[in-house]
């Protein structure tokens, strides 16, 4: 990719990794973002012939942690480049994960919650860490949602008519909240397998 101008970054050094508008922050390692190249190089060699339908929110993750290893073990003691990098990935994931966010529908009370998780599970998001997916939705959910059983409580049976109270099953709402953040990760995963991953280009 040619220079920007104003940056004049050498098309020898131009790391597809790391999007133009972060090279501030890795001008003083230049000489060393061949390594990061070539680890991301290696990276999506090794995802060819992955399956992709059907991976569930847990495979994707563990997809998008091992390109974090690997910029580790390619910056070799050179931690500093390595958890800046790092920390550059997974903002910009981050934020296209935000504009995915925006676009989902929030016309209902089920809408609005599940767009409210989604939009917390990325906020705490550590791509560099293995984590329990339906755990961190289920923490990243509003508190003040209750379960049918919570809401109608001992005297259910006599409030149970009252159609004016809304009773929300928060198992369900929590595994459409996965299934919405598996379909945002899985476009993540795609950006990165492409050549052209910010859509710079």
């Amino acid at each position: 990719m040619p220079s920007r101008d104003g940056d004049k970054i050498p098309m020898d050094v131009w790391c597809p990794l790391i999007p133009p508008a972060n090279y501030q922050q890795v001008r003083k390692y230049l000489g060393d973002l061949h390594r990061i190249n070539a680890a991301y190089d290696d990276w999506r060699a090794s995802m060819r012939g992955k399956p992709f339908v059907g991976i569930k929110v847990g495979v994707v993750l563990d997809r998008i942690r091992m390109l974090m290893i690997k910029v580790g073990i390619s910056c070799g003691q050179n931690r500093t480049l390595a958890e800046t990098v790092q920390s550059i990935v997974s903002e910009a994931l981050r934020s296209k994960s935000y504009s995915m966010i925006e676009a989902m529908p929030d016309g209902s009370k089920e809408n609005e919650i599940i767009k409210s998780t989604v939009q917390t599970f990325f906020e705490r998001l550590k791509f560099t860490r293995d984590i329990y997916p339906i755990e961190e939705i289920e923490k990243a959910m509003p508190s003040d949602i209750k379960t049918e059983q919570e809401s109608l409580g001992i005297l259910g049976r006599f409030r149970k008519s009252d159609e004016t109270e809304e009773i929300l099953d928060r198992d369900k709402l929590a595994k459409r909240a996965l299934q919405e953040s598996n379909n945002i990760l899985k476009r993540l995963l795609m950006y990165l397998l492409s050549p052209d991953p910010w859509g710079i280009n």
